[in-house]
């Protein structure tokens, strides 16, 4: 496999797919949704594989965004906001975001701090 994106329902074989044309030897990052997709996976490459290959990461998307993206400029998070107790701890999201709201009369209306699910800060605001 390489650099593949595989979109498929649920109960097609993905999870089996992906874990036996995973090469061992070669680097792959396995990136899921779900914290039990993650379990799924990673139970299915020690299936196979008898371990997790030493090359292979698999997680989330969330800590995909959190490792690649935000760690990296953790320094100069702390550095630019004077921040020196600064300290992430990755990225948690309890809830979706809120799209709507409502008012005290219970009238609707749009979230002024919603972002899009198409804009990259809806997963990592």
């Amino acid at each position: 496999m390489d650099k593949r994106i595989i979109l498929a329902v649920a109960g097609s074989g993905k999870t089996y797919h992906i874990c036996n044309e995973l090469k061992p030897l070669k680097r792959n990052l396995i990136i899921a949704f779900t914290n039990q997709n993650i379990k799924n996976i990673k139970d299915e490459l020690i299936k196979i594989h008898g371990d997790i290959p030493k090359n292979t990461r698999v997680m989330t998307f969330s800590k995909f965004i959190y490792n690649f993206y935000l760690l990296p400029y953790e320094s100069l998070i702390q550095e630019q906001f004077f921040a020196t107790d600064f300290n992430s701890d990755g990225v948690y999201m309890a809830d979706s975001p809120v799209r709507r709201l409502k008012n005290s009369k219970g009238k609707e209306y749009t979230n002024p701090n919603y972002i899009k699910q198409e804009e990259f800060e809806h997963f990592v605001k």
